[in-house]
């Protein structure tokens, strides 16, 4: 690859909607025009060739940002050429002024920037108190995954991996990136107690199997054979070329690997992986991007209040689904609340959010979790007589059970149950909630 004008020398040196019952990571939502309220900060819109800008931050800020993530795009897209199509979904990047305003879209105090994936795109969460970028080993993996999305080939995990964590390390300074850095949280946690998996099973992408120890962490693997290929032998560039061509003509991967390199993954390692990285000496580049290379121009403008409201609703989501995810039920029944607090009952287009968060309450498995009386609250206030759709129902019988009220929760249940034909995939279901009922016994997620 040609980096003609470029400055280039040589340097030693990481989703969540709500479905009609559970909580899930989400990858994409639809933006919906929202009662929840964008703080009294004017929010402005700054819009690039490929990102646009929602913040309160100061202004240079925020162009600062739209420079550094144009360049990265831009480096990226020079290391793994393909195409992207031209009316591709811009990034969406939300910069708040300051850490009090992101703590309030987000989980964990420990967390300074994070990325929602979307269907087409993604979105960047950002707190101007921080550096640019200040996350940037977060924000660039998974801003590296939003481009490999519209490759048009078919990636293995460990190579789409790979590259992630290969460009995720990449540190801006100075107007400059050094990318080729390893990434030093991933090998300090692996320098604990890491051991190798085997490469036939991380080729293969068997991720079923890489959690098997406290410190088996393929990411590092994944780094190991992205480096390699892009920085360590650029000769065996071509071989994987080779392979990702037979690998997407349907073959298995292990099996295509073999035929592009002539040797397992696993021989691969021994004869010539362990021997680079035991020399310790791993090359990494800083290259300097020029605005002209960049070639784009910054619109500014007051921002759309509906936008940056929906945008906002989703934050929110995304950050009680997280903490659901962490088991700190506090801080996300604290979040759902406020999302709840400021929704009308008689809007329909949240049910299936606020349907999904009375099943948890009503149906989880976890004690701390679970809150009958605040499950038949909601349900009673956003359920009941707003809907007849018998799997938003079924979650107010589930509530019901929770809170000892089983003839209702079995009054209900019935009802469901006689307006469904025996062949809807939902009887046998509802079916096994109502025996559970009739033996007062509410109903856990795990007993489907």
């Amino acid at each position: 690859m040609q980096f003609h004008d470029w400055d280039v020398k040589k340097k030693a040196k990481r989703n969540p909607v709500l479905n009609t019952h559970r909580l899930v990571l989400v990858t994409g939502f639809i933006f919906l025009v929202l009662s929840v309220s964008a703080r009294a900060d004017t929010w402005y819109e700054l819009e690039s060739t490929n990102f646009v800008v929602y913040t309160t931050a100061k202004e240079k800020v925020a162009r600062d940002l739209l420079n550094e993530l144009e360049g990265f795009r831009y480096l990226v897209l020079n290391f793994i050429t393909f195409d992207i199509p031209p009316d591709v979904d811009k990034v969406k990047v939300i910069l708040f002024k300051d850490l009090g305003d992101f703590k309030q879209y987000c989980w964990d105090s420990r967390v300074r920037g994070y990325v929602i994936p979307t269907d087409t795109s993604a979105i960047i969460v950002q707190s101007a108190q921080n550096s640019v970028l200040d996350s940037t080993y977060v924000i660039y993996h998974e801003y590296v995954h939003t481009l490999l999305q519209h490759y048009t080939g078919k990636l293995p995990g460990w190579y789409n991996e790979g590259l992630a964590e290969l460009f995720g390390a990449t540190r801006f300074k100075n107007g400059k990136y050094d990318v080729g850095i390893a990434p030093m949280d991933r090998l300090r946690e692996f320098s604990r107690g890491g051991a190798f998996l085997s490469f036939d099973d991380i080729v293969a992408d068997r991720f079923k199997t890489h959690r098997s120890g406290p410190y088996s962490d393929p990411y590092v693997q994944y780094w190991m054979l992205a480096y390699y290929f892009e920085f360590g032998n650029r000769e065996r560039k071509k071989e994987l070329g080779s392979y990702l061509l037979l690998y997407n003509d349907g073959m298995d991967s292990l099996q295509a690997f073999q035929m592009a390199f002539n040797q397992t993954p696993q021989e691969f390692w021994h004869k010539e992986l362990k021997r680079f990285y035991s020399r310790r000496k791993l090359k990494a580049l800083r290259i300097g991007i020029s605005q002209e290379q960049l070639n784009f121009q910054i619109s500014r403008k007051e921002a759309d209040k509906s936008e940056v409201k929906g945008t906002l609703f989703l934050l929110k989501i995304n950050a009680a689904s997280q903490a659901f995810q962490m088991k700190d039920y506090r801080n996300g029944r604290r979040l759902f609340q406020e999302l709840i607090d400021e929704t009308d009952p008689n809007n329909k287009n949240y049910l299936a959010l606020i349907n999904g968060y009375v099943w948890a309450l009503a149906t989880s498995t976890d004690n701390k979790l679970r809150d009958g009386k605040e499950a038949v609250r909601l349900g009673e206030l956003y359920i009941k007589n707003k809907t007849d759709k018998p799997e938003f129902l079924d979650t107010l019988a589930a509530a019901y059970a929770e809170a000892g009220r089983f003839d209702d929760a079995i009054q209900l249940q019935s009802a469901l149950l006689a307006g469904l034909e025996d062949a809807d995939k939902k009887h046998a279901d509802f079916a096994r909630r109502l025996e559970s009922y009739k033996n007062h016994q509410p109903w856990r997620e795990g007993d489907e």
